[in-house]
């Protein structure tokens, strides 16, 4: 694994320094391995931002700047204290105003939202923010190249694999498997090589004395103590497959030596042993021929749940109680309700969209009044770009995203089933039922 490296600066938040804050960015996202486009969009993000945050007027806060390279991507933090913020302009669907001077200031956090391929708004202290701004390095599509001979191994071991490996999986992948069953990073070889090299991300594989690949699996971390797998992927295996399983048992015992409790998987292979995991529960997913399938997502525990307390909706209270109880996952399920407590007058969302497989995916940033409306603007927009699947993510370690169920029962937003440990708590998964209204 490769530790990130990081650079720093600590500046004023006045214009004289903006020329400082760009340059900052900009050469360290160069020195990072950004191509010139992407180290710009990164540079222009940070620039309205910090030209936003002039306009506030706050002289006396400093601005505090991390660029972080993680191999694949780089990571600009910015950590200011603002007690104006408008964190509205990150929502997707958010438009300038030309109306009035605050809608005209707040063009460049639009702009900003737009530059980057995902961002992240967290808080600190009273009135402290840190938004991350991330944008990927540009990678080669995927060359078709010519047909690929896949034997049946008679004798194999299974490891971790090296970079050419890892390239070569890759484009066994795209000719052997439907995109469902895979991210989409996955089906570029040199960008899955990085993230794996960036140490977020493992590979193993089945190989025989003569480096021939009959098999793989690739897995990655989420919080501290949940680990997301992916496959197992055979290729050109007689039946019956062992090798499947050898390649769940391998995953699963790199991960006894650490703190991992527990391991799920959302896009299951065929191949999968079902026998060793827990069902989650099902959604449907497009595949690359416009036709629609049934996916099961499946957990297994690794080690004893201590217990936790999540928060929900009343009206979602049943339902945890009886999935919690079929799981075996010791839980305290407290309530939120509205007792007119003040609330935020805008609200935000993050989405990250996967065009080539038909689905995007919202997560709550904040809390606010306007949650239905904004939540409707963003099915409309995926609506209008032919994105059939929308899901959402709420995390039920965060009381505040409670809030968001009455606009998502509204919006036939269903709940499916639950994701143990993989935010600050639970994650409870919802899919947007599939209609024209």
């Amino acid at each position: 694994m490769t530790e990130p490296q990081k650079a720093y600066l600590t500046l004023p938040v006045e214009t004289g320094f903006l020329p400082v804050a760009t340059g900052f960015v900009e050469q360290a996202s160069l020195a990072f391995g950004l191509a010139k486009p992407q180290a710009l969009a990164l540079t222009l993000a940070t620039e309205e931002v910090f030209a936003y945050l002039c306009g506030l007027g706050r002289k006396e806060q400093a601005l505090e700047i991390s660029c972080e390279n993680r191999i694949y991507y780089v990571q600009v933090d910015l950590k200011f204290t603002a007690r104006d913020f408008n964190m509205a302009a990150f929502n997707l669907t958010s438009k300038v105003r030309l109306d009035d001077q605050t809608g005209l200031d707040e063009m460049g956090l639009i702009i900003a939202a737009r530059s980057v391929d995902r961002f992240r708004l967290s808080r600190f202290q009273d009135k402290g923010i840190t938004l991350s701004l991330i944008k990927e390095k540009a990678y080669p599509q995927p060359k078709a190249g010519g047909k690929i001979a896949l034997k049946n191994l008679d004798a194999y071991n299974i490891r971790l694999a090296e970079k050419e490996e890892i390239k070569f999986f890759s484009s066994l992948l795209a000719r052997e498997y439907d995109s469902v069953f895979y991210p989409p990073a996955f089906g570029y070889p040199g960008k899955l090589a990085d993230m794996v090299a960036g140490g977020e991300f493992q590979v193993s594989l089945a190989l025989d004395r003569a480096g021939s690949v009959g098999g793989g699996m690739a897995w990655r971390w989420v919080e501290e103590k949940t680990v997301i797998c992916f496959g197992p992927y055979v290729f050109g295996q007689k039946k019956p497959m062992p090798m499947a399983e050898e390649l769940v048992n391998h995953c699963l015992g790199l991960l006894a030596r650490t703190k991992a409790g527990g391991i799920m998987h959302r896009l299951p292979t065929p191949e999968l042993p079902k026998e060793h995991f827990e069902s989650l529960g099902n959604y449907s997913l497009q595949k690359p021929d416009g036709s629609f399938m049934e996916m099961e997502a499946f957990f297994r525990q690794l080690t004893e749940d201590p217990g936790e307390v999540i928060w929900a909706h009343p009206d979602l209270e049943g339902l945890l109680q009886k999935e919690y109880h079929r799981l075996f996952l010791p839980r305290e399920v407290r309530l939120v309700s509205d007792q007119g407590e003040n609330r935020p007058n805008e609200s935000v969302l993050a989405a990250d969209l996967s065009r080539g497989q038909g689905f995007a995916t919202l997560y709550p940033v904040r809390d606010g009044k306007d949650v239905k409306e904004n939540l409707t603007r963003h099915v409309a927009l995926f609506k209008q770009q032919k994105i059939g699947h929308i899901f959402f993510e709420m995390d039920l370690g965060r009381s505040w995203q409670a809030g968001f169920y009455p606009a998502l029962a509204e919006l036939d937003f269903s709940p499916r089933f639950v994701m143990p440990h993989v935010g600050k708590g639970d994650i409870l998964f919802f899919q947007r039922v599939l209609s024209e209204s």
